[in-house]
């Protein structure tokens, strides 16, 4: 039926066939459905424009190479209950980035978290706090787009032989960028 047909095609980014023509802004009909101009797709790297190559569908398609929006997909660099993180290159600015997005199917309150999280974080000017520079959404895939920071995670941290010292400047710093998080 035509309502899992268009569940479906948001899930795996198939449109459902039109019976109707479309008409694009020259009021010429269209036997098919108008596709959106690719935002992302993949890419070589002798030339990357932001509309070239092969169309993602889902957050499952970002991939090393794969350009979305703006930015290059270099690498997945974690992943949890709500998201993905990627390590990716902004295309003009020449600038690595952290990019997380929401996967799944997720409803409006989750996207408005999402977004929420962007613009609490976006307002706070701290080190021990990474910076928000970039949030929206393509092709129905939410993003944030922060600092990406070159290292070990807090995880990797832990497993390792840490000091007292260590240990006590770890927690010093954490309590601080949480302390001027609720100022």
């Amino acid at each position: 039926n035509k309502l899992t047909d268009s569940f479906l095609g948001k899930v795996i980014g198939k449109a459902p066939a039109e019976t109707k023509p479309k008409k694009d802004d020259t009021g010429i009909a269209h036997p098919e459905p108008i596709a959106e101009p690719a935002l992302y797709g993949v890419i070589p790297e002798a030339e990357q424009t932001p509309i070239a190559g092969e169309v993602a569908k889902t957050s499952d398609a970002l991939k090393p190479g794969v350009i979305f929006g703006s930015y290059r997909i270099i690498k997945k660099i974690g992943e949890g209950g709500m998201g993905k993180v990627f390590k990716a290159s902004h295309i003009q600015l020449q600038n690595t980035v952290a990019i997380k997005v929401i996967t799944g199917i997720v409803g409006a309150k989750e996207k408005e978290r999402f977004l929420n999280e962007a613009r609490l974080t976006a307002k706070l000017k701290h080190p021990g706090i990474i910076s928000v520079h970039d949030v929206g959404s393509i092709d129905g895939i939410d993003y944030i787009a922060m600092d990406f920071i070159d290292g070990k995670s807090l995880q990797e941290i832990m497993r390792s032989q840490l000091t007292p010292r260590k240990s006590s400047e770890i927690i010093l710093d954490v309590t601080k960028a949480v302390a001027y998080a609720h100022e």
